[in-house]
């Protein structure tokens, strides 16, 4: 159940999307357009980025081991995700596996869903100085099977019209939906951007995903962190 969960989860992560805002101000307004916001969004795709991941999670009120691990794009497909400590100690060999199983092998990434890039409308919620509050609208007649739950999220996002990138998004859900065996009642993703140090490239520095739900007459409370660190470009193997 946790498993389809954290697949759901990773899918989501990658892109914010949600309905439009009525009576709200039109994004040209402030010299902006739907393809740039495209564009700042394709940009904090993991590309040829090496980093530390800690994962910290509470399931049901209890607070779980607290993983580290490191991704490498430059390594072969089945070895990027690497588990560095549980706890602050060596992993188990069970460990490991379990985590290259989620992470690495291909029985693990099953189930991972593609998210529609198609934005058609762009509002202006809110407007603090060079940071603006945007709500977004995704082409719904382009989803597929998989991708229908994605009718009940809605998302809002800040974007920098100074430095020129995302800031953040927050995304939740407008009403329960099943993913897999599982019925999720309550969903709220919230992803935190900054620039590297050296590039002034964007990249993602943390992400907190907040879950309830329900499967097989059990409930379950998820609240996951996760800290990205130590970005190194090193380029993606093809």
């Amino acid at each position: 159940m946790l498993n389809v969960l954290r697949c759901l989860v990773r899918s989501l992560v990658l892109f914010a999307l949600c309905f439009s805002a009525t009576q709200a101000e039109p994004l040209e307004k402030y010299g902006l357009s739907i393809a740039t916001i495209k564009t700042w969004l394709n940009q904090l795709k993991e590309g040829g980025w090496a980093y530390h991941v800690r994962t910290t999670s509470i399931v049901d009120g209890k607070n779980k081991p607290q993983e580290v691990a490191q991704f490498d794009p430059s390594l072969a497909e089945g070895q990027r995700w690497r588990l560095l400590s549980i706890d602050g100690r060596e992993p188990t060999e069970k460990e490991l596996q379990n985590f290259n199983d989620k992470k690495n092998n291909s029985k693990g990434n099953k189930g991972k869903i593609d998210l529609p890039s198609e934005i058609t409308e762009c509002s202006v919620l809110l407007v603090k100085g060079n940071v603006l509050t945007l709500r977004l609208q995704f082409d719904k007649s382009k989803l597929n099977k998989e991708q229908t739950f994605l009718d009940h999220l809605t998302t809002v996002v800040e974007v920098d019209t100074k430095q020129q990138r995302l800031l953040s998004f927050e995304m939740s859900n407008t009403q329960p939906f099943s993913q897999g065996l599982a019925t999720v009642k309550e969903l709220k993703v919230r992803n935190e951007y900054g620039l590297h140090a050296e590039s002034g490239r964007a990249i993602l520095l943390r992400t907190v995903v907040n879950t309830k739900a329900s499967a097989l007459l059990m409930n379950f409370d998820v609240v996951e962190r996760q800290e990205r660190s130590q970005y190194k470009f090193v380029g993606a193997k093809s």
